[in-house]
């Protein structure tokens, strides 16, 4: 049965640092392990087949795997797309950093988006990563109603599950914050402190990702969120990705219209 417990990241009193060394850490972790790199086919089909350029990304943190997911579409599958960092709560430095490595590639919106109510200039194929659990049902159903209603491909990919495998092996996630934070960008003394002096990031990290595996909506779930939603014009299904060398699965919510 899925727990909404409660995420540090999505309470308004978080602190700011607190919350962006969250998303930082989410980010590097993503690029450095490179487990989104499995969804690069399934991301480079929708894409294919609506004949899009552009990946409009929703609840971004800190840039997560968009970049090394761009560099292996380009590499592995000939797809080249403009992706556009957005987030409810905007990591501005974060997103800065994403654009100085973008070449060009990375673009972003520096106010605040609302991913069940995304404006209609934003088009293109909607992403969202590891974060569809943050969400309530009514929420959550409110973000893929949206997209069905304006007709914007979407996919969720999420690699927290409701399973003991997975759970136990969040459990390291501390060892992976004090080993990763140099290289998450930028690395401000506040992020050094409360990793290495004061833990609070790593035990954050830790925390959400624990309550993340309670939150996750399993593939039963997810078809029941998205049920009445499909029409003539438009169809909801889900797919599970595995990555060979994790204990972890990545489950992916697709929602496509039948016309590209």
């Amino acid at each position: 049965m899925r727990v909404h417990a409660p995420e540090l990241e999505d309470e308004a009193w978080c602190p700011g640092f607190l919350r962006d060394g969250l998303t930082a850490f989410l980010q590097v972790a993503a690029e450095r392990f490179r487990i989104y790199d499995n969804a690069a086919p399934v991301v480079a089909g929708i894409l294919q087949r609506h004949r899009s350029q552009q990946l409009v990304d929703l609840c971004s943190g800190g840039g997560g795997p968009l970049l090394r997911l761009r560099e292996a579409l380009q590499k592995h599958h000939n797809v080249d797309v403009v992706a556009v960092l957005t987030d409810l709560y905007p990591n501005l430095s974060a997103f800065d950093e994403a654009v100085a490595r973008g070449r060009g590639r990375i673009t972003t919106v520096r106010e605040s988006v609302d991913a069940g109510d995304v404006p209609t200039s934003l088009q293109g194929v909607r992403t969202i990563f590891n974060a569809f659990h943050h969400f309530r049902p009514e929420l959550a159903r409110r973000i893929v109603e949206d997209a069905a209603r304006k007709r914007q491909p979407f996919v969720s990919l999420e690699v927290v599950e409701r399973r003991l495998a997975t759970i136990v092996f969040l459990t390291g996630t501390p060892f992976a914050v004090w080993g990763l934070t140099p290289w998450s960008r930028p690395l401000t003394f506040a992020r050094v402190f409360f990793t290495y002096l004061v833990p609070l990031i790593p035990m954050g990290v830790l925390w959400d990702g624990l309550c993340s595996c309670l939150r996750a909506y399993s593939v039963d779930e997810l078809k029941e969120l998205t049920a009445g939603l499909d029409d003539d014009g438009y169809r909801f299904r889900v797919e599970r990705i595995e990555v060979a060398w994790f204990p972890v699965r990545i489950t992916a919510l697709i929602g496509e219209p039948l016309s590209g």
